[in-house]
């Protein structure tokens, strides 16, 4: 995290670079760590088959859906504001862990859980949009 957070920010090496190549750099590390510390929980879910070929985009689709409500002009409009990302993929681990652990315990049809666990990621990044301030460049 601390990381990313260099990469997103700037250090020494990355003030030369361009805006875009360390959002892009970010988002990249981002979901590397993400999908390598959900992968267990993911192996979990396909031993008890309950893990479907849309779960393979569980990484992508809230920074995707963060991605998409910046450009739309949801929340506010910062470029500091991008800093938002880091928690949203994040997110994707204790989520995946949820789901193999106590979701599928409690919902029988692993289908339910599946939409559920993609639908608790896509509302945290509207909540993330929704409550963080405008951060100061």
């Amino acid at each position: 995290m601390v990381l990313l957070a260099a990469l997103m920010s700037g250090g020494a090496f990355w003030k030369h670079m361009p805006f875009w190549v360390r959002v892009g750099t970010g988002l990249v590390i981002l979901l590397v760590f993400s999908t390598g510390f959900s992968l267990p929980a993911w192996k979990e879910l396909r031993r008890r088959r309950a893990f479907f070929p849309w779960d393979w985009g569980l990484s992508i689709y809230p920074l995707a859906f963060w991605l998409l409500l910046y450009y739309w002009g949801f929340g506010p409009h910062e470029p500091a504001n991008f800093m938002e990302l880091a928690p949203v993929g994040m997110m994707v681990m204790p989520v995946s862990y949820l789901r193999a652990y106590v979701l599928n315990r409690y919902l029988t049809n692993p289908v339910v859980s599946s939409l559920v666990s993609i639908l608790l990621l896509l509302g945290f990044a509207v909540l993330m949009r929704l409550v963080m301030p405008a951060l100061p460049t």
